[in-house]
C-alpha cells in the first residue's frame, strides 16, 4: 500500500512530500514511462511567489551508469513545469535538483511529480520538495 504524508506550505516557502510504500521510507518506481509517485494542489504562482527548487532525495538500487527522471507536472493545464534528469553515480540516496521551471500557472492547478527509469534502473524515492518565494 501506497501512504505519503501530506504535503503541507510551510512558513520557509516550501511544500515537502515523504513517501513510504509497504512499510519502506520511499516509492519504488521502474517504469520506462512515466508514472505518477504522487498529486498535490499547487496554489498558484499569485500566491506563492516564484518557484525557486524542485527537489528530491533518491536513489537508484541497481546502481552507477543507469539514468532517470523526475519530473513535475500540472496536471490541470498538461504542462511540463520541470524535470530532473539523473545519471546514477553509485547507490547511495542523494539529493537531485532544478532550479528551472516554465508554464508555471498563476492559479491553482493540479501537479504530478512523475518519475521514469532508462529500464535498467530501479528508482526509490524518499521525499520531494518545491520550494517557492
Amino acid at each position: 500500500m501506497l501512504t505519503f504524508n501530506a504535503g503541507q506550505i510551510r512558513p520557509s516557502g516550501e511544500i515537502v512530500l515523504s513517501f513510504s510504500d509497504n512499510g519502506f521510507p520511499f516509492l519504488t518506481i521502474s517504469d520506462v514511462s512515466y508514472v505518477v509517485a504522487t498529486r498535490f494542489i499547487f496554489p498558484g504562482s499569485d500566491i506563492t511567489g516564484d518557484l525557486i527548487k524542485f527537489e528530491s532525495i533518491t536513489r537508484d538500487k541497481n546502481g552507477p551508469s543507469n539514468e532517470y527522471d523526475i519530473r513535475l507536472f500540472d496536471l490541470s493545464n498538461s504542462n511540463v513545469i520541470a524535470t530532473i534528469s539523473v545519471t546514477v553515480s553509485d547507490d547511495e540516496f542523494s539529493i537531485v535538483k532544478t532550479t528551472d521551471f516554465i508554464n508555471v500557472p498563476s492559479g491553482e492547478a493540479m501537479f504530478e511529480m512523475q518519475g521514469k527509469t532508462d529500464g535498467n534502473s530501479e528508482i526509490e524515492i524518499s521525499t520531494i520538495s518545491l520550494m517557492f518565494g
